[in-house]
């Protein structure tokens, strides 16, 4: 017997081998939780001192959602590495970033996080990367004005 789509079966629990995979990354580590037709979410375990690459998404939106701990989410222009925008987001807040604009978080207080992407689903070539992300437990971060 042939599943449908993840989105076709509304009301239906999505299997463990579509969702709930922990992938580590240099920040903590992810797993999603949903996946839609138009929109894919993700579970984020944030560990302080990390953060992600600087990076855009080439076709989807992202938001966050942190239940617990803090983000700074870092905004560029293109070809430059030092943020013109940061915006601390902390528990019980929401940002969203636009398609193609580049962005980095950086985890400040460990924490849950909540990443929704959307239009589509989740796609790796969505991804461009201008560097690698890491962890500096140590640094101090330093808010890089409005």
């Amino acid at each position: 017997m042939n599943t449908p789509p993840v989105a076709d079966r509304i009301g239906q629990h999505v299997t463990s081998d579509e969702t709930c995979a922990v992938e580590r990354k240099c920040w903590g580590d992810t797993r999603r939780i949903g996946l839609g037709s138009s929109w894919d979410v993700h579970y984020l375990n944030l560990i302080a001192g990390g953060y992600c690459s600087r990076h855009r998404h080439l076709h989807k939106a992202n938001l966050f959602y942190v239940a617990t701990g803090r983000i700074a989410v870092e905004f560029f222009n293109p070809d430059e590495s030092v943020p013109y925008k940061t915006v601390e987001v902390g528990p019980e807040q929401t940002l969203s970033v636009p398609a193609l604009v580049w962005h980095r978080f950086r985890v400040l207080e460990s924490g849950i996080a909540v990443e929704i992407y959307w239009p589509g689903s989740w796609n790796p070539d969505d991804i461009d990367r201008a560097e690698q992300g890491g962890m500096n437990p140590n640094e101090k971060w330093i808010d890089a004005g409005e």
